[in-house]
């Protein structure tokens, strides 16, 4: 696990302390830069420090909603021994990351919803990183049944002044998993961030809604 914990920090600044953690995450931002990208610099760089811990046989990794495959090119990089499943029910934008993926073997992609997929997903899961219709955010709550002892749930666009939907819905979960607050959580100056939570507190828990 990766605890992190960082606020009110300028973009630029942010970036340099992530690298400074993970060196090898610069080279994955610049092998992915012809991506069109939604992520920041720093929350790239964040997601490839937090999705490395998992780069081992038989750990399965879930992207939640993407736009061309930028995001999900970084989790490729930091974890190629994983395999990684990219969920987004828009054809046209799956049609865009097929292309732009097509380098990665350890990436699947499906064009459905995630509360579509989640009853035939795999049991066991390493991480999910979730950046899907935030408006519809808490119906991927439910993900975090299926998360591994030590496995790790992170939420793009933790942003108070932009994106209440998802604060909510770490909130929900921070409630349930009885947590003082998220275990990573990079906000910068301007407000935008991401969250991530671990789980783990316990296994077993009751099936989350």
């Amino acid at each position: 696990m990766r605890p992190l914990d960082i606020n009110n920090v300028k973009p630029a600044e942010i970036l340099q302390m992530i690298l400074t953690l993970c060196p090898r995450a610069k080279l994955a931002l610049a092998r992915s830069e012809h991506i069109p990208a939604q992520l920041l610099p720093y929350q790239a760089a964040l997601l490839y420090w937090l999705a490395e811990e998992y780069n081992q046989d038989g750990a399965h990794i879930v992207e939640i909603g993407t736009f061309q495959g930028y995001s999900i090119s970084i989790i490729a990089q930091a974890a190629p021994r994983a395999h990684i499943t990219m969920l987004n029910p828009s054809a046209t934008e799956i049609a865009c990351a097929r292309e732009n993926l097509a380098a990665y073997r350890n990436i699947t992609l499906i064009p459905m919803a995630s509360w579509d997929y989640y009853v035939a997903a795999p049991q066991h899961i390493e991480m999910v990183f979730v950046d899907g219709d935030h408006k519809r955010v808490a119906r991927d709550l439910v993900w975090w049944n299926r998360l591994t002892h030590g496995g790790l749930i992170a939420f793009h666009d933790y942003s108070p002044k932009v994106c209440p939907p998802v604060i909510g819905a770490v909130d929900r979960l921070l409630v349930h998993t009885k947590k003082a607050g998220p275990d990573v959580r990079v906000i910068d100056s301007d407000g935008v961030g991401l969250a991530g939570i671990y789980a783990d507190v316990y296994r077993g828990w009751p099936e989350f809604r």
